[in-house]
């Protein structure tokens, strides 16, 4: 779903994902064997860039149940 949503214009970006890319996501993730053991959200990171060099990424290696966002300052 992010490809599609890169390809269509798609710019700013919050990835919250613990996991890291292993054989078994080969077959559900269009990915390289070259990013077997990197963390999904740097790969994807890495992906929507190529796609979109002006997109804003910020990738976050942590389950997003117990993900606890930063106070924004107002």
């Amino acid at each position: 779903m992010n490809d599609h949503l890169t390809m269509n214009g798609v710019r700013r970006w919050v990835l919250i994902d613990p996991d890291r890319y292993d054989d078994i996501n080969l077959v559900k993730h269009p990915r390289q064997r070259v990013d077997l053991g990197a963390l999904k959200v740097e790969i994807q990171k890495k992906w929507i860039l190529d796609r979109n060099p002006g997109a804003e990424v910020e990738a976050i290696a942590e389950d997003v149940l117990k993900f606890r966002p930063p106070d924004i300052a107002r």
